[in-house]
């Protein structure tokens, strides 16, 4: 393979956006999440890119309390918007203007959408904001005419992550393979 070769292997998932809604597409349990986020009051923000430190910083608090790592540091992120400010979008869920879910949305292509860093408040568990989120972000795709949204990896240190993929699938994912090929590169001195 013209000296690559592969160096992981992981369980990549995605959703088709179609004209049907996102309620419409998801499991029972999961439509039933997103009733409950309704009546209660969640509001959906999306943010400007100024706002990228605030909605991060909550993104990084919620994964530490639930001992999720962050891929990436708020000064890489920071310069990449800068590069590029037209391919990152900001969401958050709020009860009350307390940011209880978030997550960084990445314009990969004009067909794909990627969900980057989703978190939510554990506080907020019974009323499973990242449903009430993600329905959002799926109308955002539906509006801007994409064809996929990048739900991203279900595995941690190549382990699959069994809970995160049913969860995934009840919001009507697919599964595909994501492979990352790596190539030794020798230098001149």
């Amino acid at each position: 393979m013209n000296g690559y070769t592969i160096s992981n292997v992981d369980i990549n998932q995605f959703i088709d956006i179609s004209p049907a809604s996102f309620d419409t597409r998801i499991h029972p349990m999961e439509k039933r999440n997103l009733d409950k986020c309704r009546k209660s009051g969640l509001v959906f923000r999306e943010h400007p890119n100024t706002e990228a430190k605030m909605v991060f910083n909550c993104i990084r608090s919620f994964r530490k309390t639930r001992k999720v790592p962050v891929n990436i540091e708020l000064d890489t992120l920071t310069r990449q918007i800068k590069q590029l400010p037209e391919r990152y979008t900001f969401f958050s869920a709020a009860l009350e203007d307390e940011m209880v879910a978030a997550t960084i949305c990445v314009k990969v292509t004009d067909r794909i959408l990627y969900n980057f860093l989703p978190a939510h408040d554990s506080r907020y568990n019974m009323y499973s904001p990242m449903v009430f989120l993600l329905d959002h972000v799926y109308q955002y795709a539906q509006k801007g005419g994409y064809e996929y949204l990048d739900l991203g990896i279900s595995s941690l240190n190549n382990a699959p992550q069994s809970g995160l993929i049913r969860f995934k699938q009840r919001l009507g994912s697919q599964i595909n393979t994501r492979f990352t090929f790596t190539k030794k590169i020798k230098l001149d001195d």
